[in-house]
């Protein structure tokens, strides 16, 4: 699967192959990969793409390769993408109840505490970008307000989608702590997670970073 995917990748997806040399801390230094034997990697191959040549280090022998399986192409995103990510996906899943807050002194707070732009999406297409995936995070942490409940639920919603990855892939995320009443994430059957990863998705490329489209299917 790894070599194909890097056959494909290389072929047809410069961005995101550029994006996984990128996360492997793979530069541009002027010399072919003599020293490179990552495992299930077409060295020869990745040489014969001028693109892959231009960031390839030479010594390079560790590092994470497989992002055949696209949730774990989050991984390549820089953390304050993902962040933003988090708690965009996290300000949709409470949309409804922030637009239901009339109250005029909570409403300039909420506004505040989140921004002016994350309050407007949370008020306008906000509530309709995520449809029943949402639904598994209301009513929990109810003790937390709306802002810090927002990015909780964004982050657990990026837990629940890595917990599959490979351990090493996951340690390379900083998964922020949340101290306090904080329940666990839900836990979601594989179709709830499904729908989980098109909300997630949808949200990255509609409204956080459409710039990485290029590398997502």
């Amino acid at each position: 699967m790894l070599q194909g995917f890097f056959s494909e990748t290389i072929r047809r997806r410069p961005a995101l192959l550029q994006a996984v040399l990128a996360f492997n801390g793979l530069l541009d230094t002027g010399s072919p990969p003599e020293a490179m034997h990552v495992p299930g990697v077409d060295a020869n191959a990745l040489w014969a793409s001028f693109a892959a040549r231009r960031l390839l280090k030479t010594g390079q022998k560790t590092g994470f390769w497989d992002f055949s399986d696209e949730t774990r192409r989050l991984a390549l995103l820089p953390f304050s993408v993902l962040d933003t990510l988090g708690t965009t996906f996290g300000v949709a899943v409470h949309a409804k109840e922030l637009a239901l807050t009339i109250d005029g002194g909570r409403s300039a707070a909420l506004r505040r505490e989140l921004g002016p732009d994350l309050y407007a999406y949370a008020l306008e297409r906000g509530q309709y970008q995520l449809g029943a995936c949402a639904s598994v995070f209301h009513g929990r942490d109810a003790a937390l307000d709306l802002p810090l409940r927002s990015r909780l639920h964004g982050w657990q919603a990026l837990k629940i989608l890595s917990a599959v990855w490979p351990a090493e892939l996951r340690a390379s995320i900083a998964f922020p702590v949340f101290k306090g009443q904080a329940s666990p994430p839900p836990k979601l059957t594989d179709r709830g997670k499904t729908a989980l990863w098109f909300g997630m998705k949808k949200i990255l490329l509609k409204e956080v970073a459409p710039e990485w489209a290029p590398c997502f299917n």
